[in-house]
Order: C-alpha cells, then structure tokens, then sequence
C-alpha cells in the first residue's frame, strides 16, 4: 500500500470552523448513510471518534460513531445502522484519505 506524498509533510495546522457555523447531522437511515458517504468520498482527511457502551461486558458494542470532515460533522447511529456501515470501508480502506481517531479514555457512564 502506498501513501500520499502529502501524508509525511509538515503541514501548518488549520483552524476548525467556529462552533456557531457548523452542525452536527444524525445519521440514522441507510438513505441518510448514503449521502453521508458521498461527502466523505470528496474528503482528503476525515476525523472518527467511537462511543462504546461496555456495562456487564467484557467486549462492548459501539454505539455511536462521530465522523467530521473540515466542512460537516455527522453522528451515526450504529445501532440502528449496523447492517449497513460495511459502505464505509470505500473511505476507511482509501490510503488517499487521512484518518484521523480520538481517543479520550475510558468512559466511566453507567
């Protein structure tokens, strides 16, 4: 697998748009997935964060996943969705696209 060029340069860092521009889209139809998918398609770089719900369990089941690009957020109901997510990998699986993943610690909600 080869990467972008552009991957291992040094980049100034950009500033996200403030919060009052921007808007959060709930993802919760396979419709909804589709139009998701085709902004993500256009995106260089995009940003995921999971939540997982693990009481009385030692695996967990996501629950909800949070996808931003520079210019749109989304929060996709993974629950409902979940037979459907595999349309994704067209941009998880881009070594085109940047992936970038938070990870902000365990979650102490019960």
């Amino acid at each position: 697998m080869t990467y972008p060029e552009s991957l291992f340069q040094v980049q100034e860092p950009q500033e996200y748009l403030p919060f009052e521009e921007t808007t959060a889209i709930f993802v919760g139809t396979p419709e909804a997935l589709a139009e998701m998918l085709v902004d993500l398609k256009k995106a260089k770089e995009i940003a995921v964060d999971l939540e997982h719900h693990d009481h009385r369990s030692y695996v967990g089941i996501v629950c909800l996943m949070q996808i931003s690009t520079r210019e749109k957020d989304w929060v996709v109901d993974t629950l409902q969705l979940r037979g459907e997510l595999q349309i994704l990998n067209q941009v998880f699986a881009d070594p085109n696209v940047i992936k970038v993943g938070l990870a902000i610690g365990r979650s102490t909600y019960r």
